[in-house]
């Protein structure tokens, strides 16, 4: 399966908003 940029846009959205809550 190939991520599309979507995916990788809102893989990195997550992961900032983790990083902000830790």
């Amino acid at each position: 399966m190939v991520l599309g940029k979507d995916e990788v846009f809102r893989n990195e959205a997550r992961s900032m908003l983790v990083g902000l809550r830790l």
